[in-house]
């Protein structure tokens, strides 16, 4: 339920954050909500999204693409051609995915959310702060496990996995980091491993 609510919110928040307080009357703006893949906590983030092009008057289309990086850049180049306004996009492959956010960016508004392109030229990104997500997690630990104690932190490497895939491996290093530090204020043994 807890990611449910972080991306019913992501959604919504994308679309208040671009949509333009005046827009002519009769006239509907034009924006893209596009995912990294298909995946239940997206069919969320979509009612979210819709909820919010209805409350702001706008044009709303969801691309959810199926095909990984080369699928999400022919979507993009299909948007750019219908002049939409503005793009919310979780980049399939953030390093590799610059130019394309680059180029939309010379003709709209785009911003990056789930996954970041820090390296373009998007407007904004919304998503999670790793490090402090991960201290949080270490926060609760502590609480359960006051005088140490050994946890098993399981996620994804991104081996092996499309890149749309690689939350929790993209950031990783931020959460474990961030947990060991808390786990070594319990305990000197800190993390003795991840799988």
């Amino acid at each position: 339920e807890a990611t449910a609510t972080i991306y019913a919110i992501d959604g919504r928040g994308i679309l208040e954050r671009y949509s333009p307080p005046a827009a002519k009357p009769g006239k509907k703006v034009k924006l893209a909500f596009v995912s990294n893949g298909v995946a239940s906590f997206w069919n969320i983030a979509e009612k979210g999204a819709q909820d919010a092009a209805r409350d702001y008057n706008c044009k709303l289309e969801v691309i959810m693409p199926t095909g990984g990086a080369a699928d999400q850049k022919q979507k993009v180049e299909e948007l750019l051609s219908k002049n939409i306004e503005g793009i919310a996009i979780s980049p399939n492959d953030p390093e590799n995915q610059v130019d394309i956010i680059n180029r939309a960016a010379e003709s709209t508004n785009i911003i990056t959310h789930d996954s970041d392109a820090a390296k373009s030229n998007r407007k904004a990104y919304v998503g999670t702060n790793n490090f402090k997500a991960g201290r949080a997690a270490g926060q609760l630990i502590k609480e359960v496990l006051p005088n140490g104690g050994k946890i098993m932190i399981l996620g994804p490497s991104g081996r092996g996995r499309p890149p749309a895939q690689f939350a929790f491996a993209e950031h990783r290093a931020d959460i474990v980091a961030s947990l060991n530090q808390i786990a070594k204020a319990v305990s000197d043994e800190g993390i003795t491993g991840v799988l």
